[in-house]
């Protein structure tokens, strides 16, 4: 059993996993999303980088 703290500004909520198969695809299942995510936005920065310098060199 994996207790996790998450703390917010005002609102705590305490998660609790427990490791069974489900668990551990829905967690490969976040990593996932997260890792798509932040390639998304990765991808958006360095076109809005190019963007911006191509309007300042203009």
């Amino acid at each position: 059993m994996i207790i996790i703290n998450f703390q917010g500004h005002q609102k705590r909520a305490t998660f609790i996993f427990f490791i069974f198969e489900k668990d551990l695809l829905m967690i490969r299942f976040i990593s996932k999303i997260i890792i798509i995510l932040t390639k998304k936005t990765v991808v958006f920065v360095t076109k809005l980088i190019i963007l911006l310098s191509k309007k300042t060199l203009f």
